[in-house]
């Protein structure tokens, strides 16, 4: 199990380097978008087998959240959730440093052929989760996230998307693992 996991975190620290275009040279970006692609075979699952793992997984890993399923297609393999999670953000007041959480609002995709599947992460937002009005308030796209200080505060909002990033790479391998088995 060890060695798929290291060749699966491989493969993602590869998908990474791959990208042209990259926010803050580190998330993969497409037409100024934040999108995580990646497709995984399973020659020894079946469509519906790998579909009903997705689902499994989902209603799993989900159970506690305010995530939701939005649209499930069985014949075509498609399941699609709007999901959340939450993150600490780093940032420096003076000589300190603080933290902050914030929280991760997403678009999970699944696409499910025999053998095979692709998951699609896109359409990230920020917000702060205190109130219903700071939530709207402070929701904006992740491209956005710290455009507003300019070069000022470009380390901290960087570490912010490292954690961001890396969390985003133990999701799908958590997803990926669990199909697996």
């Amino acid at each position: 199990m060890k060695p798929l996991l290291s060749g699966l975190f491989l493969l993602f620290a590869g998908y990474g380097i791959s990208a042209q275009e990259k926010l803050y040279d580190i998330m993969p970006m497409d037409s100024g978008k934040v999108v995580y692609k990646k497709a995984i075979r399973e020659d020894s699952l079946s469509k519906d087998e790998i579909f009903n793992k997705i689902k499994a997984w989902a209603d799993d890993y989900y159970k506690r959240n305010t995530s939701k399923l939005i649209k499930e297609d069985n014949g075509r393999g498609y399941l699609a959730y709007n999901a959340s999670s939450p993150f600490q953000s780093f940032f420096k007041t003076g000589s300190s440093v603080s933290t902050h959480r914030r929280e991760l609002l997403y678009r999970l995709e699944f696409y499910v052929e025999e053998g095979r599947y692709r998951i699609i992460m896109r359409d990230l937002y920020i917000r702060d989760p205190i109130d219903l009005m700071t939530q709207v308030l402070t929701q904006r796209p992740i491209e956005k996230y710290g455009n507003l200080w300019k070069r000022k505060l470009y380390e901290e909002y960087k570490k912010d998307i490292e954690g961001i990033h890396k969390g985003i790479i133990k999701l799908y391998l958590h997803i990926i693992e669990s199909i697996h088995n």
